[in-house]
C-alpha cells in the first residue's frame, strides 16, 4: 500500500503529465476569482482509464480502451451555483472556466463552508488496467467453459470484464485538498438456455 504522501504525489504526477499547473497556482486562481469574498469554489479534477473485454459466441469479440481527463469547476454565491468544465488542464483554461462559473453564479454574498480533507485509503489494491490482457482473456474463457459445463441446455454464453482506474484531486477555496485512487472492476456472465422452443 502506498503511503499517503506517495499516493498524493502519484495522483498529482498523473495530472501534471496531463498539463495541470502546480496546485499552488490553482489555489491562486480560486482566490483571485472570489476577490476576497466569503463565496465558495472548488475544482474537481479526474483522470479515468477504462479497459473492457468481451467474449461472445466463443470468440473474443471486443477489447476496447477509453481515457477521460478533465476538471469540473463550481462556484457558489449565496444560493446560486455556477459550473464549468474543461478537458484541457492548462492554467489558462482552468482560469477561464473559473471565471465562467463565477459569472454564472452571479452576485456575491457571505457563505460559510465546511471542508473535508480526503486522507482515507479506501482502496488498497493496485489497478490492473494497464496489465497485459492474457490473464483477463483466460478468465473470460474459464467462465464460458464453466457455464457450458453446467447444463446441456446452455445455448449461448457472453462474458464481460470492465476495469477502470480513476484518479481524483479536489481543491477548494477553504484551502482543503482531497484525493483518491479508485480501481474498479465489473465482471459478469450472461447465459442463454434453450430447451425445445423455450
Amino acid at each position: 500500500m502506498m503511503t499517503k504522501m506517495n499516493k498524493k504525489e502519484s495522483i498529482l504526477d498523473v495530472f501534471y503529465r496531463k498539463g495541470l499547473s502546480p496546485v499552488e497556482n490553482i489555489k491562486k486562481i480560486i482566490a483571485k476569482s472570489l476577490h476576497g469574498s466569503q463565496d465558495f469554489a472548488d475544482i474537481y479534477i479526474e483522470n479515468i482509464t477504462t479497459r473492457s473485454y468481451r467474449l461472445s459466441e466463443r470468440i473474443i469479440s471486443d477489447i476496447s480502451s477509453a481515457f477521460v481527463c478533465g476538471a469540473g469547476i463550481r462556484v457558489v454565491k449565496n444560493n446560486n451555483t455556477g459550473y464549468s468544465y474543461t478537458e484541457d488542464l492548462s492554467e489558462k483554461n482552468i482560469a477561464a472556466c473559473m471565471a465562467d462559473a463565477s459569472r454564472i453564479a452571479g452576485s456575491s454574498r457571505p457563505l460559510r463552508t465546511v471542508g473535508y480533507e480526503g486522507t482515507h485509503d479506501l482502496y488498497d489494491s493496485a489497478s490492473s488496467v494497464d496489465e497485459a490482457p492474457d490473464k483477463k482473456i483466460a478468465l473470460l474463457k474459464r467462465a464460458e467453459e464453466k457455464a457450458f459445463s453446467l447444463s446441456p441446455y446452455v445455448e449461448k454464453v457472453d462474458v464481460n470484464l470492465v476495469e477502470s482506474n480513476k484518479h481524483i484531486y479536489i481543491i477548494n477555496s477553504s484551502g482543503i485538498e482531497a484525493y483518491d485512487i479508485q480501481p474498479m472492476l465489473r465482471y459478469y456472465v450472461f447465459v442463454v438456455l434453450k430447451k425445445g422452443n423455450k
